[in-house]
Protein backbone atom coordinates (compact mmCIF):
# COMPACT_ATOMS: atom_id res chain seq x y z
CA UNK A 1 0.00 0.00 0.00
CA UNK A 2 2.65 2.52 0.67
CA UNK A 3 4.10 2.18 -2.50
CA UNK A 4 0.55 3.64 -3.85
CA UNK A 5 0.83 7.11 -2.19
CA UNK A 6 -1.52 8.72 -0.09
CA UNK A 7 -3.76 9.38 -3.28
CA UNK A 8 -3.41 6.16 -4.53
CA UNK A 9 -4.55 4.50 -1.04
CA UNK A 10 -7.39 6.94 -1.16
CA UNK A 11 -8.55 5.83 -4.34
CA UNK A 12 -8.16 1.92 -3.67
CA UNK A 13 -10.36 2.45 -0.26
CA UNK A 14 -12.94 4.16 -2.56
CA UNK A 15 -13.01 1.30 -4.99
CA UNK A 16 -13.37 -1.36 -2.06
CA UNK A 17 -15.97 0.74 0.05
CA UNK A 18 -18.06 1.22 -3.18
CA UNK A 19 -17.87 -2.73 -4.07
CA UNK A 20 -18.57 -3.55 -0.38
CA UNK A 21 -21.50 -1.20 -0.36
CA UNK A 22 -22.74 -2.59 -3.73
CA UNK A 23 -22.33 -6.04 -1.78
CA UNK A 24 -24.19 -5.46 0.84
CA UNK A 25 -26.99 -4.24 -1.43
CA UNK A 26 -26.93 -7.87 -3.25
CA UNK A 27 -26.90 -9.13 0.52
CA UNK A 28 -23.78 -10.73 0.30
CA UNK A 29 -23.26 -11.27 3.54
CA UNK A 30 -26.11 -13.27 4.23
CA UNK A 31 -24.97 -15.60 2.25
CA UNK A 32 -23.61 -19.25 4.02
CA UNK A 33 -20.64 -19.49 1.74
CA UNK A 34 -19.85 -15.82 2.58
CA UNK A 35 -20.32 -16.71 6.23
CA UNK A 36 -17.77 -19.98 6.05
CA UNK A 37 -15.06 -17.83 4.48
CA UNK A 38 -15.53 -14.84 7.27
CA UNK A 39 -15.04 -17.27 9.62
CA UNK A 40 -12.27 -19.18 7.82
CA UNK A 41 -10.84 -15.36 7.77
CA UNK A 42 -10.87 -15.06 11.13
CA UNK A 43 -9.55 -17.93 12.34
CA UNK A 44 -6.26 -17.12 10.30
CA UNK A 45 -6.22 -13.83 12.04
CA UNK A 46 -6.62 -14.96 15.18
CA UNK A 47 -4.10 -18.04 14.88
CA UNK A 48 -1.36 -15.21 12.93
CA UNK A 49 -1.80 -13.06 16.04
CA UNK A 50 -1.15 -15.42 18.20
CA UNK A 51 2.15 -17.15 16.56
CA UNK A 52 3.19 -13.57 16.79
CA UNK A 53 2.08 -12.86 20.18
CA UNK A 54 3.41 -15.86 21.95
CA UNK A 55 6.70 -16.69 19.63
CA UNK A 56 6.84 -13.82 16.83
CA UNK A 57 9.64 -11.71 15.70
CA UNK A 58 8.83 -9.05 18.74
CA UNK A 59 9.18 -11.26 21.44
CA UNK A 60 12.83 -10.67 23.20
CA UNK A 61 15.25 -13.24 23.03
CA UNK A 62 17.79 -13.02 26.10
CA UNK A 63 21.82 -12.55 25.83
CA UNK A 64 21.55 -15.29 28.13
CA UNK A 65 19.92 -17.62 25.58
CA UNK A 66 21.91 -16.09 23.51
CA UNK A 67 25.65 -16.89 24.49
CA UNK A 68 23.92 -20.52 25.86
CA UNK A 69 23.08 -21.39 22.23
CA UNK A 70 26.44 -20.03 21.28
CA UNK A 71 28.17 -22.19 23.21
CA UNK A 72 26.38 -25.19 22.87
CA UNK A 73 27.15 -24.81 18.77
CA UNK A 74 30.67 -24.10 18.47
CA UNK A 75 31.30 -26.80 15.83
CA UNK A 76 28.73 -25.62 13.50
CA UNK A 77 29.78 -22.20 14.25
CA UNK A 78 33.62 -23.04 13.26
CA UNK A 79 35.11 -20.80 10.08
CA UNK A 80 38.21 -21.91 8.06
CA UNK A 81 40.31 -19.02 6.74
CA UNK A 82 41.32 -20.73 3.00
CA UNK A 83 43.77 -19.67 0.55
CA UNK A 84 43.51 -21.76 -2.81
CA UNK A 85 43.51 -22.00 -6.39
CA UNK A 86 41.03 -23.07 -8.63
CA UNK A 87 41.10 -25.04 -12.29
CA UNK A 88 38.37 -24.83 -14.68
CA UNK A 89 37.00 -27.27 -17.36
CA UNK A 90 34.72 -27.90 -20.01
CA UNK A 91 32.35 -29.84 -18.98
CA UNK A 92 31.09 -33.21 -21.50
CA UNK A 93 28.36 -31.99 -23.68
CA UNK A 94 25.40 -33.81 -21.95
CA UNK A 95 23.76 -36.83 -23.89
CA UNK A 96 20.36 -37.16 -24.67
CA UNK A 97 18.59 -41.15 -25.10
CA UNK A 98 19.11 -42.37 -28.24
CA UNK A 99 20.98 -38.84 -29.20
CA UNK A 100 24.30 -38.62 -29.86
CA UNK A 101 25.93 -35.54 -27.85
CA UNK A 102 26.44 -32.30 -30.08
CA UNK A 103 29.70 -31.15 -31.39
CA UNK A 104 31.53 -28.00 -29.84
CA UNK A 105 31.09 -24.95 -31.91
CA UNK A 106 35.17 -25.41 -32.39
CA UNK A 107 36.40 -28.25 -31.64
CA UNK A 108 39.77 -28.99 -29.93
CA UNK A 109 39.81 -24.84 -29.54
CA UNK A 110 39.76 -23.53 -26.19
CA UNK A 111 38.48 -27.25 -24.50
CA UNK A 112 40.02 -27.97 -21.31
CA UNK A 113 39.02 -31.64 -20.66
CA UNK A 114 38.70 -32.86 -16.95
CA UNK A 115 41.37 -35.03 -17.25
CA UNK A 116 44.20 -31.66 -18.14
CA UNK A 117 42.32 -29.49 -15.49
CA UNK A 118 42.95 -32.70 -12.67
CA UNK A 119 46.34 -33.20 -13.73
CA UNK A 120 47.15 -29.63 -13.84
CA UNK A 121 45.63 -29.30 -10.14
CA UNK A 122 48.06 -32.20 -8.99
CA UNK A 123 51.30 -30.72 -10.36
CA UNK A 124 50.33 -27.19 -8.69
CA UNK A 125 49.85 -29.34 -5.39
CA UNK A 126 52.97 -30.73 -5.44
CA UNK A 127 54.86 -27.54 -6.51
CA UNK A 128 52.93 -25.84 -3.05
CA UNK A 129 54.33 -28.93 -1.26
CA UNK A 130 57.76 -28.71 -2.54
CA UNK A 131 57.89 -25.23 -1.46
CA UNK A 132 56.37 -23.02 -3.98
CA UNK A 133 54.23 -20.20 -2.49
CA UNK A 134 50.11 -20.91 -2.71
CA UNK A 135 49.59 -17.03 -3.06
CA UNK A 136 52.13 -16.29 -5.69
CA UNK A 137 50.68 -19.31 -8.29
CA UNK A 138 47.34 -18.37 -6.98
CA UNK A 139 48.16 -14.89 -9.11
CA UNK A 140 48.96 -16.66 -11.89
CA UNK A 141 47.57 -19.93 -12.32
CA UNK A 142 43.88 -20.26 -10.50
CA UNK A 143 41.04 -18.73 -12.64
CA UNK A 144 39.01 -17.62 -9.84
CA UNK A 145 37.78 -14.12 -8.90
CA UNK A 146 40.25 -14.34 -5.33
CA UNK A 147 43.52 -14.90 -7.64
CA UNK A 148 44.57 -11.17 -7.74
CA UNK A 149 44.51 -11.18 -3.52
CA UNK A 150 46.74 -14.18 -4.00
CA UNK A 151 43.94 -17.01 -3.68
CA UNK A 152 42.93 -15.56 -0.34
CA UNK A 153 39.26 -17.16 -0.05
CA UNK A 154 38.69 -14.97 3.77
CA UNK A 155 36.77 -16.76 6.52
CA UNK A 156 34.61 -19.74 4.79
CA UNK A 157 30.97 -20.84 6.95
CA UNK A 158 29.46 -24.16 7.06
CA UNK A 159 27.79 -25.12 3.90
CA UNK A 160 29.34 -22.54 1.29
CA UNK A 161 31.02 -25.36 -0.19
CA UNK A 162 29.32 -28.85 -1.68
CA UNK A 163 29.33 -31.17 1.24
CA UNK A 164 32.32 -33.19 0.43
CA UNK A 165 34.16 -30.43 -0.01
CA UNK A 166 32.94 -28.78 3.20
CA UNK A 167 34.23 -32.15 4.89
CA UNK A 168 37.87 -31.89 3.61
CA UNK A 169 38.48 -28.61 4.33
CA UNK A 170 36.97 -28.71 8.24
CA UNK A 171 39.37 -31.56 8.42
CA UNK A 172 42.37 -29.74 7.42
CA UNK A 173 45.10 -28.99 9.77
CA UNK A 174 46.89 -25.68 9.64
CA UNK A 175 49.19 -25.26 6.72
CA UNK A 176 47.96 -28.74 5.33
CA UNK A 177 46.75 -28.88 1.56
CA UNK A 178 43.74 -30.85 -0.04
CA UNK A 179 44.38 -33.43 -2.80
CA UNK A 180 42.27 -31.47 -6.00
CA UNK A 181 38.79 -31.30 -4.69
CA UNK A 182 35.94 -31.44 -7.69
CA UNK A 183 33.01 -28.73 -8.10
CA UNK A 184 30.80 -29.49 -11.29
CA UNK A 185 33.12 -26.94 -13.08
CA UNK A 186 36.64 -27.97 -11.94
CA UNK A 187 39.23 -28.16 -9.47
CA UNK A 188 40.13 -26.58 -6.05
CA UNK A 189 43.32 -26.99 -4.25
CA UNK A 190 43.07 -25.31 -0.86
CA UNK A 191 45.54 -24.62 2.23
CA UNK A 192 43.79 -23.83 5.42
CA UNK A 193 45.65 -20.89 7.17
CA UNK A 194 43.34 -20.77 10.25
CA UNK A 195 40.61 -21.61 11.92
CA UNK A 196 37.96 -19.77 14.04
CA UNK A 197 34.64 -19.86 15.58
CA UNK A 198 32.10 -17.48 14.28
CA UNK A 199 32.32 -14.24 16.18
CA UNK A 200 28.94 -13.73 18.47
CA UNK A 201 28.42 -10.42 17.26
CA UNK A 202 28.35 -11.42 13.37
CA UNK A 203 25.96 -14.92 14.04
CA UNK A 204 23.89 -12.82 16.75
CA UNK A 205 20.68 -12.65 14.68
CA UNK A 206 21.37 -15.89 13.46
CA UNK A 207 20.57 -17.38 16.49
CA UNK A 208 18.19 -15.03 17.72
CA UNK A 209 16.20 -16.12 14.32
CA UNK A 210 16.82 -19.78 15.24
CA UNK A 211 15.56 -19.30 18.64
CA UNK A 212 12.43 -17.78 17.91
CA UNK A 213 11.82 -20.78 15.34
CA UNK A 214 12.18 -23.07 18.24
CA UNK A 215 9.60 -21.49 20.19
CA UNK A 216 7.45 -21.16 17.14
CA UNK A 217 8.19 -25.62 17.01
CA UNK A 218 7.38 -25.94 20.72
CA UNK A 219 4.46 -23.63 20.36
CA UNK A 220 3.04 -25.73 17.62
CA UNK A 221 3.56 -28.54 19.77
CA UNK A 222 1.43 -27.51 22.96
CA UNK A 223 -1.33 -26.39 20.58
CA UNK A 224 -1.45 -29.96 19.05
CA UNK A 225 -1.21 -31.62 22.39
CA UNK A 226 -3.87 -29.14 24.18
CA UNK A 227 -6.06 -28.39 21.02
CA UNK A 228 -5.96 -32.25 19.14
CA UNK A 229 -7.14 -32.64 15.88
CA UNK A 230 -9.00 -35.95 15.14
CA UNK A 231 -9.01 -36.52 11.21
CA UNK A 232 -11.50 -38.86 9.11
CA UNK A 233 -9.52 -41.45 7.42
CA UNK A 234 -12.55 -41.85 4.73
CA UNK A 235 -11.56 -38.22 3.94
CA UNK A 236 -8.56 -39.21 2.24
CA UNK A 237 -9.22 -42.12 -0.07
CA UNK A 238 -7.03 -41.42 -2.26
CA UNK A 239 -4.10 -41.63 0.04
CA UNK A 240 -2.91 -45.17 0.84
CA UNK A 241 -0.30 -46.39 3.38
CA UNK A 242 2.79 -47.04 2.11
CA UNK A 243 3.77 -50.83 1.40
CA UNK A 244 6.02 -51.73 4.06
CA UNK A 245 7.97 -53.90 1.20
CA UNK A 246 8.51 -50.65 -0.85
CA UNK A 247 5.85 -52.25 -3.58
CA UNK A 248 3.86 -49.85 -5.43
CA UNK A 249 -0.01 -49.39 -4.49
CA UNK A 250 -1.96 -51.56 -6.98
Amino acid sequence: MAQLGKRGFADQYGNLLALSLEGEKLQIAQREEFRQMMDFQRMLLLAQTTVTELAGPQVPVSDADVQSAYDAHQDELQEVHLRGIYIPFDPEPEETEGQAPPEPANPGEGQVKEADALAKADALRARIQGGEDIAELARTESEHPTSSSGGDFGFVKRGQFAPEIDSAIFALQPSQITSPLRDRFGYFIFRLEGKRTAPLDQVRQIIENSLRQQRMMELFARMKAAYPVTLNPGYFPEEQAPDPLGLPPQ
